[in-house]
Formats: structure tokens, C-alpha cells, sequence
């Protein structure tokens, strides 16, 4: 894995489920020729009422991506992740969190 972290983020408290995140969302950063930064992870519980608070959430650069290979990332993601993920394609990252149980109609969403 050659992935990298955003400046000032760690992967101290992310959860199990995040790594394999990591894992998929590198290899399709990869493939779509771009290197993969974390840019946020898990933060403090007090400041974020998310999933990263608890370590089940990381966001990933995309702004080098036009908007079809961002939605494209985003699909490869979901679909390499499976139904207790959820990912989001947000207008500066993607957000993929682990929402185990998650409804079809809560995976793979633009905000």
C-alpha cells in the first residue's frame, strides 16, 4: 500500500472495518492512476457527531479527479466494500464509512 495522509491526519483510533477501506481505495486510486491521500480520519467524539468520531469513517482526496472519475471511484468503492458501507461523493472528497446494516438507499450518494 502506497497510500498517503493528508498533513496533521493520523490512523491512531481508526477502526478494523476502515482498513480494508484503505485497501480497496487504494488499489482504485491506483488504477485510475493517482495516488491515495486519507484526508481526514478519526477525530475526537467531543467535536464531530459522525462516524469518524468513533473511527468508522475517512475521507479521500479527489480533487485531481473530474466528476466522472470521482462518481466512478466512488462506484468502484461501494462496490469492492459491499452493503455495510457507505459512500458518498462530496464536492472536495469522498467520504466511506462503515454503517453495518446500511440500506441500499443510504450507499453510494452525491452531497
Amino acid at each position: 500500500m502506497n497510500m498517503r495522509l493528508k498533513r496533521g491526519v493520523t490512523l491512531e483510533g481508526v477502526q478494523w472495518p476502515m482498513k480494508k477501506a484503505i485497501e480497496h481505495a487504494d488499489r482504485i486510486w491506483k488504477q485510475l492512476g493517482r495516488e491515495l491521500v486519507v484526508t481526514s480520519a478519526a477525530k475526537d467524539p467531543k467535536q464531530l457527531q459522525t462516524l469518524h468520531a468513533f473511527g468508522f469513517a475517512l475521507d479521500f482526496r479527489t480533487f485531481y479527479f473530474r466528476r466522472f472519475t470521482k462518481e466512478n471511484a466512488a462506484r468502484l468503492l461501494q462496490r469492492a466494500l459491499g452493503e455495510d458501507y457507505k459512500v458518498l461523493v462530496c464536492s472536495t472528497h469522498i467520504h466511506c464509512e462503515y454503517d453495518e446494516g446500511a440500506t441500499a438507499s443510504r450507499r453510494y450518494e452525491y452531497s
